[in-house]
This record gives structure tokens, C-alpha cells and sequence, in this order.
């Protein structure tokens, strides 16, 4: 498990529990961060595909939209570190199954990294292939929703791992 603590002049717990939390200026400059230190965090540790948990549909969706801008920023800054491409996308409860089956078939099929941003639809019983990682960036409070997101994280491919009983 790995916990990031940001640390940011400009996005400080004051203004985003403040009147100004709403603000469309503050709102980008904290999905920024959030991205820079998903983005980090996932070359620091060699993780490939992520999806991200939101509680709000338009906050995954401004999340996988603006990602691939910071991943370009990164890597004109440091390509041995950041890859040129990433692949980023999102789903919410909303969308069709045939969009829902579309984006599931190229999460992590076509760039050295991907990111899944979802609201409310990779819950229980919704079936994926395995992820590196997961990413809470929203405030959770209910146990089952951590736990079946860490989940997420923790299934192995078939005939991979060394489980045994």
C-alpha cells in the first residue's frame, strides 16, 4: 500500500474545504496535482495500468481528460522517466454497455501505461483484467467500497502468481 501525502502551496486543505473549493480554478489546479503525483508515483514503482475511484462522474472525467497533457509535460521534462504515450479513459454508471465493453477492451492493451478513471461502475461483480494498482483519489468512507477497490489491484491474472492452498 502505498500512501502519497501532497504537499502544494497553491492547493492547500484551506481552499479546498473553503468557500472557493467549488471554483473551477481550484478544482484544475487539484486534479493537476493529482495527476503529477499519480503519474509519479507509478514510474517510481514501475506500475503499469491504475484505475482510479471518484465519487463524482465529472471529476473522472475531467481526471482521464486532462491526463494525458500532464504525462506529455512530464515526459518532455524527463523521458527516461515518463513514457511519450499513456492511455487514459473513464467510465461512469451512466454509459452503455457497449461503451462500457469498449473502453474495458483497451485499458491496458495499447500504451505502456494506463489509467482507468471510473464513478461508480467497477464495483461488485463487474469484471476486469488485473490491475497494477488503484488509486482513491476522492475521500472514501465506506470500508466496503475501499476494500472492494483495493481488491481491484490484488487479483492475479489466470495461471499467474504463486497462490497455492
Amino acid at each position: 500500500i502505498i500512501v502519497v501525502e501532497l504537499q502544494d502551496p497553491d492547493v492547500t486543505p484551506e481552499r479546498l474545504m473553503g468557500e472557493e473549493r467549488h471554483g473551477e480554478q481550484v478544482r484544475g489546479e487539484r486534479i493537476g496535482a493529482l495527476h503529477a503525483a499519480l503519474l509519479r508515483t507509478m514510474a517510481e514503482h514501475r506500475l503499469n495500468t491504475c484505475i482510479t475511484f471518484h465519487h463524482r462522474t465529472i471529476e473522472a472525467q475531467a481526471y482521464a481528460e486532462g491526463l494525458p497533457r500532464v504525462a506529455a509535460k512530464l515526459h518532455a521534462d524527463q523521458p527516461e522517466t515518463y513514457p511519450a504515450r499513456i492511455w487514459a479513459d473513464w467510465l461512469c454508471g451512466e454509459h452503455p454497455a457497449a461503451r462500457r465493453r469498449e473502453v474495458l477492451g483497451g485499458f491496458g492493451t495499447t500504451a505502456r501505461r494506463a489509467v482507468l478513471s471510473n464513478c461508480r461502475v467497477l464495483g461488485e461483480g463487474v469484471d476486469i483484467r488485473a490491475v497494477d494498482s488503484v488509486a482513491l483519489l476522492d475521500p472514501k468512507g465506506a470500508p466496503h467500497d475501499i476494500v472492494q477497490a483495493i481488491g481491484r489491484a490484488l487479483r492475479q491474472k489466470p495461471g499467474k502468481g504463486n497462490w497455492r492452498r
